[in-house]
């Protein structure tokens, strides 16, 4: 018989040869060649160890993104944790400061309960109490609490007709305060300075529109510029009612005209 290969034998199957290389651009092979140069020495290892250091290790721009969102969703949960975490600390905190009210009041209503029903005590709390009633409510004040008492008395806002004056005092305090005092302005914030601001409103206090006595006129007049200033505020504004406002313009119009017609 005639000779040949067997029936159903095939030779094995070759692979594609491998994609030829592209050949670098111009300029890439200096560049490469560079880069060869700078890390000839450098292993493998020191290799993954510079790339761990600068915080890439290989990793692509999608990893990176992923892990930056990872952290910022990290710290928006704790943060939330903490903020939850500070209103339950400030429930808590109110809740137990009710409850301690509570408790405080739950006992004064005991007590004032206990006092009001002596029948239940015995004959020696029953004659403590009877000692602690007759005893004076009204303790006495020494010479110089009187005195001091006395001075307080002695001050008004409103001088009768009667009254014998002996000194004034400056006052600043909220103008609503004010409202039973017969000589007072309002301070506004502005730019005119407290020393001025001061005499302009002594000068309205004297004027005619204030109503003002003798003897109150010279005892304002009579205040020294440094009590006057002392519990004002700096950079200020006077507001004067405009009935004083106005007297006191013609007062200083009546004043330049005598000064004029003298001089004349």
């Amino acid at each position: 018989r005639g000779g040949g290969r067997p029936g159903g034998q095939r030779g094995a199957p070759k692979k594609p040869p491998p994609p030829a290389k592209e050949a670098p651009k111009r300029g890439q092979r200096s560049k490469l060649k560079k880069i060869k140069d700078k890390y000839a020495d450098q292993d493998d290892e020191e290799r993954d160890l510079m790339l761990g250091l600068l915080g890439s290790a290989g990793r692509s721009k999608a990893e990176i993104a992923r892990e930056a969102r990872r952290r910022e969703a990290e710290e928006k949960a704790a943060r939330e944790a903490q903020k939850a975490q500070r209103h339950k600390d400030n429930v808590e905190k109110q809740a137990e400061t009710a409850r301690k009210e509570r408790q405080s009041a739950g006992a004064g209503a005991i007590a004032v309960a206990d006092k009001a029903a002596p029948a239940s005590f015995d004959a020696a709390g029953a004659a403590e109490l009877r000692s602690l009633l007759e005893e004076p409510s009204i303790q006495e004040l020494d010479e110089g609490q009187r005195a001091a008492l006395a001075q307080h008395d002695a001050l008004t806002a409103l001088p009768a007709e009667g009254d014998s004056l002996l000194y004034a005092v400056p006052v600043c305090a909220p103008y609503s305060a004010l409202s039973a005092y017969r000589f007072r302005v309002k301070l506004t914030p502005g730019s005119q300075k407290k020393g001025k601001a001061a005499k302009q409103a002594v000068g309205i206090f004297c004027g005619g529109a204030g109503g003002a006595s003798e003897r109150e006129r010279e005892l304002m007049r009579a205040i020294k510029d440094d009590e006057l200033v002392r519990q004002m505020i700096s950079n200020v504004k006077l507001v004067a009612p405009s009935a004083a406002t106005a007297a006191l313009k013609t007062e200083r119009k009546a004043k330049a005209k005598a000064k004029a017609d003298a001089k004349g």
